[in-house]
């Protein structure tokens, strides 16, 4: 087998000049995941120390990931004879650590140089292994620092794009603009032809429909004025026949007064004889029972005189010279204010001296109930006047619209001097 590398097995390190870019460390890299992303290279992976099974596609792919990285000329040996070169290392190995297993060969020379091949193995993995470390640091310095750039042309290109694209939407929103304030300006202009000629037919049609509406106005301003002239004639006609009929009413009406006052002062001058005579009546009356009541007081004197005899006065003397004869007092309550005892009774009348009390009590409740019955009709018929007076006011108003005036009540004069004499009759009874 041909040496990779060199070693001064007096205790020197290797010599990792020679190191050939065709070895490969027994240990085999696990393969790759399931994931179908590549990563690029960076000085943080690492490579996990997972001992596998002996598997000749992962070798396979080691041997393409290691030739990738190999960068120098003297790498002119192909895959496949690497390949076969790690087999027969790999057999042979393997034959050794079977039988070192089977032999021992502890303090012999095989076992020294068994020993110093097996540290030159693990010394030139680890080698390895910092190798390719290194490596992948720089390839992940080198892929940075290419990013870093393809970043940088990328963004240079991209504001050079972003700049031009701006440049070419600036021109097109220009343009735009351009095109619209065009088409602004037409559709302006369009729209001010067409509110001129809208205004002007506008304008045309409010021109005709006020000379029409003024020709209907000026006829009916004249139909009103010849209404005005009928209604002012007719009302002038109306009021020279309400005058006249006022003329007439008042005529009539003071007519009616004059002789409602004629029989006024007949009624008042037949009440005041029916008064008078009444009076008389009543005077005559009570003289008779003054004149009985004194009879009889002489009567039982000479009665009581003749059973117990006295020596009585002398009588008076007759009056002397022109002296009037005396005249009775009339009791307290009498109705005889000058009795005249020279005028005898004129009718028949109840002598109240023979009244007893109880026939005194029934013609007395009997006055009384007549003079609450006529009252009560009185009442009543005051009561109906004025219902009738307030249904005719109703009426007149919801006809004309207005309360009736004094001169509209003349209908119902009637009415209200009936109430009135009603009115002063309770008054006489009270």
């Amino acid at each position: 087998m041909k040496p990779s590398v060199r070693f001064a097995y007096g205790g020197g390190t290797p010599d990792l000049s020679v190191m050939s870019k065709r070895v490969i460390p027994m240990m085999v890299a696990p393969p790759p995941s399931a994931s179908a992303t590549v990563y690029p290279p960076t000085s943080s992976s690492k490579p996990k120390a997972t001992k596998m099974p002996m598997d000749r596609f992962a070798m396979m792919r080691q041997v393409n990931v290691e030739s990738a990285m190999a960068s120098s000329a003297d790498n002119a040996v192909s895959a496949g004879q690497n390949h076969r070169e790690r087999l027969q290392q790999e057999s042979r190995r393997r034959a050794e650590v079977a039988c070192m297993e089977k032999e021992d060969y502890t303090f012999t020379q095989e076992g020294v140089d068994r020993l110093k091949r097996q540290e030159a193995r693990l010394t030139m993995q680890e080698e390895d292994k910092h190798m390719r470390k290194l490596m992948k640091d720089e390839a992940a310095r080198v892929y940075q620092a290419l990013e870093k750039e393809r970043r940088r042309v990328e963004a240079e290109e991209r504001q050079v794009l972003l700049d031009k694209h701006k440049i070419e939407m600036e021109a097109l929103k220009a343009k735009q603009d351009a095109e619209n304030d065009r088409k602004q300006q037409d559709r302006e202009a369009r729209m001010r032809k067409m509110k001129e000629a809208s205004d002007r037919k506008a304008r045309e049609e409010y021109l005709a429909n006020e000379a029409v509406k003024k020709a209907v106005l000026e006829k009916e301003r004249q139909a009103q004025q010849e209404q005005v002239f009928r209604g002012r004639m007719q009302k002038a006609a109306e009021d020279a026949l309400v005058q006249a009929k006022v003329a007439a009413e008042e005529a009539k009406w003071k007519a009616w007064e004059e002789a409602e006052a004629a029989r006024e002062a007949s009624e008042q001058a037949a009440r005041r004889a029916q008064m008078a005579a009444q009076y008389e009546e009543d005077k005559k009356r009570r003289m008779e029972l003054h004149r009985l009541r004194k009879e009889t007081e002489n009567r039982l004197k000479r009665i009581e005189a003749m059973d117990h005899p006295t020596s009585l006065p002398p009588p008076s003397s007759p009056p002397k010279g022109n002296d009037p004869p005396a005249k009775s007092v009339p009791k307290i309550g009498s109705f005889c204010l000058n009795p005249s005892v020279d005028k005898p009774p004129v009718g028949e009348f109840k002598d109240v001296a023979l009244l007893t009390k109880e026939q005194l009590r029934d013609e007395h409740n009997t006055c009384v109930v007549l003079k609450k019955s006529i009252k009560q009709d009185i009442s009543h018929r005051k009561k109906h006047i004025k219902q009738e007076i307030q249904d005719w006011c109703t009426h007149f108003q919801q006809q004309h619209g207005h309360p009736p005036t004094v001169a509209d009540k003349k209908d119902v004069q009637g009415m209200y001097e009936e109430y009135a004499t009603l009115d002063a009759k309770i008054k006489t009874l009270k």
